[in-house]
This record gives C-alpha cells, sequence and structure tokens, in this order.
C-alpha cells in the first residue's frame, strides 16, 4: 500500500509541472503551497516561503469558487493582449517597410 501511495503522489507532482530533484532518500524542491478546489483541481498555487496572511485568505478564496481579479477580467485582458499584439506586428511591418525604402534610396543616391 505505501508503494501505492507513493506513485500516486508522484503521479500527482508530475500532472502539475511540481519540479523536484531525488538523491537516495532525499528530496530537494521548491516551497509551495497548492490550493484545491471542491474537485480537486488545482485553484491556485504560491511559490516560496515568504507569504502573507492576505496570499493564503486570497488562494482559499479562489479555492472556494470566488475568482480573483484576473479571472473576472480575463477575457478583457486577452482581447487587450491581441490587439497589442496586432499593433505591434503592424508596426514592426511598417517600419521593416519603410526601412527598405530609404536603404533603397540611399543605393540610389550612392549610383547617380
Amino acid at each position: 500500500m505505501h508503494r501505492f501511495r507513493q506513485f500516486i503522489i508522484f503521479a500527482l507532482l508530475e500532472s502539475i509541472g511540481f519540479q523536484y530533484g531525488k538523491a537516495g532518500r532525499e528530496f530537494a524542491h521548491p516551497n509551495l503551497l497548492m490550493f484545491l478546489d471542491s474537485n480537486l483541481r488545482i485553484a491556485k498555487w504560491i511559490y516560496g516561503t515568504d507569504y502573507s496572511g492576505r496570499d493564503v485568505d486570497v488562494a482559499l478564496k479562489i479555492a472556494a469558487g470566488e475568482s480573483d481579479w484576473i479571472c473576472q477580467h480575463s477575457e478583457w485582458l486577452y482581447a487587450l493582449l491581441l490587439f497589442a499584439g496586432s499593433l505591434l506586428c503592424v508596426a514592426l511591418a511598417y517600419y521593416v517597410l519603410q526601412l527598405s525604402v530609404l536603404r533603397r534610396a540611399a543605393r540610389d543616391a550612392v549610383g547617380n
């Protein structure tokens, strides 16, 4: 039974991408607090050793079903990122076009 529990723990860690190192019976790993929702899915995690009570309270609320600011506004944030990405692509294309026009003009000026 112990080996089965160990297998389940390792499978869980691997499924969430938790990295650890094992040397004999010793482990090296980052500190992580993981908060599960009622369906045992990961709702939030906090890395590190320096977290406040507020961080834990927010994570517990998220796990209880309340959404955080990013979740509440994720559609708008996604749309904004897409728009900004498109503007950057258009600006880059315009810059490359202007650069090629300037190089061509410089080449023509040197040739004359």
